[in-house]
């Protein structure tokens, strides 16, 4: 009786502690959402895969455990999959791209050999926004795709899950958990519907953005040989002459060609100022920037320079127009930033420059000057307007024809009246007016012998090239003034381990500015003039062609890569020479230890640089191994010297014997440390010259560093004391002389002592300790000054040297010719000396 207590008892509790630990489960069950029916739904099915399954009691806790982490995530799924995939923006926007594809697609079939070189500009421009806009499309969907394929191939896995075969053996245990996988089943069929759907959905827009991907590619491509083809076919007679109207397409009205040029303006500045946005923050950055940079140095130099008038004087513009010249700065910049933009953006930003430019411009130019700018500025203007139309015109064609006459006869004027004036910018002026003057008279020829499309692209060209010329070296003044301004706030020789002397870089650094805005003006000229592709295509081709030297290959663009990459580790190598290891001049006041430690950052940056020029160009392993170990055969053959010197530059760089400003000794020069080189090291003697000096020379010789530790320095001075003097108060005189001086260290205390016994003298030697070695030399000099005044103040003799002159004889002759010469000197006439006869 109590046997079967105890097993009843035992199957009771055995039964609650099963329902204890479902619970959970079934709350978990009541709050997630519907997917789908997973594996068995009624007893049919059961019976059917009864076969299959497996009882066990032992299975209960891998049962629960999977059974919940099933449910977690056909939640989540479930979650994701109501919450859906965002693709109503791709939806609206593709009918839109897709239209105007198809209008692009259509003008080019429809007007052909028509569509001049501005309008296959547009299209090239639209074209590339919608392709980037289709290629963002494209991995938006893709990543949505790969999500859903993801969740397909889990809720497969579930249907086919081993350990849901696995049944308790106890037969509430086994209801409850049937209960459960009907439940978990429901869900995971729901989610399986939705998840197809959607990849269906998705399948179906991905191909959509595909087809029309690679439609735009395509047109892109045609556009791109068409231009290439129109600059071939520029120099042909497609026009006719210009006095031949009738083979010009005049089938469309000139208006109405306007009309449609307006609208494709619009069409392209739609797409290309929502798809340049990054640029354009950019630009706005930049353009905050340097206005605060400016005005915060402009604020500085007036409240700290007690001459700020003078030096915002010193500027050109910056200080009077700090806003404008922010403008000037980032639109001249935005050009180049810009990949391929439109004319429409850049005629405006032409126009805004064009004002900009002319109100810094307007009174730094002589009266005669102002009225020509304004002139070349309207023609320019006016060019680039008719340049935006979409067709050729013969309207148009006159226009191109008078504008050229125009700027011609302008140039040549401002040539016959700038002798009477003096042109700001007159060898710049005189090179960009004869440009002007070559450019449009073949302008006036081209049009005329009808190639219209060479005409319009030459008068463009010659008024752009004189703008962007002007513009450029605005922009290098401007760059050159904010430089000026902030040395101005820097320290020059204020015993800082930084500093900057703006007179010392200035006209280096203006001529490197200018060469670089000559690198943008070509660039500029050759995009205006339609050559700057094939000019671009030939150089990558040349660059990229391998070419051999005997079993071994490169190219040039390596090579360049390797030259560009050393030189700018050169370049910064020198850049830290110049702001920490150069001391104005020898005796200047000390400067901080950091500049010495540049050293080693030298050393770090030309190795840096150098390895990843060989990264860089290409250059394998092996072939490095070569060349060190041809270094290492030229060391062991003469190189020695070269190499002592670069390992003693690194033993100087760590071991620090002596530091930037030091005042050193080696063998018989004295002078101040101006900088440590890898190789060399430079010291500025006293008497103004730079002796360079072996970095192994440093090492091997006696070197005397006189400001190792500090710069304390013992000065000592002999005096000499008459024996009939009061020795007692030459004492006192002498020590009041030293205690007057504020710079005489008081440790170790100042010493008087008597050196030695001369001849007419008592010798003192007089010893003092300065805190400043550069001020030791004027600091003697005070103190010797002082003595020699108090020894004469109280009648104190210093003895020097006297010899007294014994004649034994002289002849009666010599006497007689030296009185003829006095009488002769007072007379004032030259009286023969007398005959001795």
């Amino acid at each position: 009786m109590d046997g079967e207590f105890l097993r009843y008892f035992r199957i009771k509790a055995g039964l609650s502690l099963a329902l204890i630990l479902l619970l959970p489960l079934f709350a978990r069950l009541q709050v997630v959402k519907p997917a789908d029916s997973l594996l068995i739904q009624d007893t049919a099915q059961r019976n059917a895969v009864k076969g299959t399954i497996k009882t066990s009691d032992t299975s209960v806790s891998n049962l629960i455990q999977r059974v919940e982490q099933f449910t977690l995530t056909i939640n989540q799924y479930n979650y994701t999959l109501k919450r859906g995939f965002d693709t109503s923006m791709i939806e609206d926007r593709l009918p839109e791209i897709v239209e105007d594809i198809q209008i692009i697609q259509r003008d080019l079939k429809t007007y052909g050999k028509r569509v001049n070189l501005r309008s296959l500009h547009v299209n090239q421009v639209i074209l590339t926004q919608m392709e980037k806009k289709l290629k963002e499309w494209q991995g938006i969907l893709f990543r949505y795709y790969n999500q859903l394929v993801t969740m397909n191939i889990e809720l497969g896995g579930m249907r086919y899950d081993s350990v849901l075969r696995n049944l308790p053996d106890d037969s509430t245990l086994k209801a409850l958990y049937f209960m459960q996988l009907k439940e978990l089943g429901k869900k995971w069929q729901l989610a399986d519907s939705v998840n197809k759907i959607n990849l269906k959905a998705i399948g179906l827009l991905q191909n959509r953005v595909a087809s029309y991907y690679l439609l735009s590619n395509e047109i892109l491509q045609e556009i791109s040989f068409r231009i290439k083809v129109f600059g071939k076919d520029i120099f042909r007679n497609n026009d006719g002459s210009l006095w031949d109207k009738s083979l010009v397409n005049n089938s469309t009205d000139f208006w109405k060609i306007v009309q449609n040029s307006i609208r494709s303006l619009g069409d392209v500045l739609k797409y290309y100022i929502p798809l340049s946005w990054e640029t354009r923050i950019l630009n706005i950055a930049i353009f905050l920037a340097f206005f605060v940079w400016i005005t915060y140095t402009i604020n500085y130099i007036k409240k700290r320079n007690q001459n700020a008038s003078k030096i915002l004087e010193y500027a050109n513009f910056i200080p009077k127009y700090p806003i404008v010249c922010s403008l000037v700065f980032i639109l001249t910049l935005a050009p180049f930033m810009y990949l391929n933009p439109p004319a429409a953006y850049m005629v405006l930003q032409a126009f805004l420059l064009f004002i900009l430019l002319t109100q810094l411009l307007w009174l730094d130019w002589p009266k005669q000057q102002r009225p020509y700018w304004v002139c070349f500025g309207i023609l320019y203007l006016i060019g680039n307007s008719c340049n935006l139309l979409v067709e050729d015109t013969y309207q148009e064609r006159w226009i191109i024809f008078l504008l050229a006459i125009a700027t011609l006869g302008l140039a040549l004027s401002f040539f016959r009246a700038s002798k009477n004036f003096n042109v700001r910018y007159p060898n710049l002026t005189k090179f960009q007016m004869y440009l002007v003057i070559i450019l449009n008279t073949g302008s006036i020829l081209a049009n005329f012998f009808g190639r219209f499309s060479l005409a319009k692209m030459l008068n463009t060209s010659s008024i752009y090239s004189l703008f962007l010329a002007i513009d450029l070296t605005v922009f290098v003044e401007i760059i050159m003034d904010a430089i000026y301004l902030q040395s101005e706030t820097l320290p020059t020789n204020k015993g800082t381990s930084f500093y900057f002397n703006y007179d010392q870089v200035r006209k280096r650094l203006r001529r490197t500015l200018m060469l670089i805005a000559g690198g943008f003006w070509v660039v500029g000229f050759s995009k205006v003039m339609n050559f700057y592709d094939y000019f671009y295509d030939w150089a990558v081709e040349f660059l990229r062609a391998e070419r051999k030297i005997g079993h071994n290959t490169f190219t040039f663009s390596s090579v360049l890569v390797f030259i560009i990459v050393v030189y700018i580790s050169v370049l910064l190598t020198r850049l830290i020479s110049f702001f920490f290891s150069d001391v104005p001049q020898a005796g200047g006041v000390k400067k901080n230890k950091l500049g010495s430690y540049m050293l080693i950052v030298k050393i770090a940056i030309f190795t840096i640089g150098l390895l990843i020029a060989f990264a860089a160009s290409g250059i394998p392993t092996d072939k490095l191994a070569i060349v060190i170990g041809a270094l290492g055969v030229g060391i062991g053959f003469g190189l020695q010297t070269v190499v002592n010197n670069l390992v003693s530059g690194i033993i100087l760089a760590f071991e620090k014997p002596i530091q930037i400003g030091d005042i050193i000794e080696v063998g018989n020069r004295q002078g101040v440390v101006k900088e440590i080189g890898i190789r060399a090291s430079k010291i500025a003697t006293y008497d103004g010259s730079d002796v360079i000096i072996p970095n192994g020379d440093l090492l091997s010789q006696h070197l005397v560093n006189w400001t190792l530790n500090n710069s304390n320095r013992r000065v000592e001075i002999h005096v000499g004391v008459s024996y009939s003097s009061d020795q007692v108060k030459a004492r006192r005189i002498i020590q009041d002389s030293i205690k007057g001086k504020k710079d005489v260290m008081q440790t170790p205390l100042p010493v008087i002592l008597v050196n030695n016994f001369a001849e007419s003298s008592v010798e003192y030697k007089i010893q003092f300790w300065t805190s400043d070695i550069n001020n030791a030399s004027q600091l003697r000099s005070d103190v010797m000054d002082d003595i020699y005044k108090g020894f004469k103040a109280e009648k104190i003799d210093i003895p020097f040297p006297q010899r007294d002159l014994h004649i034994k004889s002289v002849e009666i002759s010599s006497i007689k010719d030296l009185k003829n010469e006095k009488a002769g000197k007072l007379s004032g006439e030259n009286i023969p000396p007398e005959s001795n006869s």
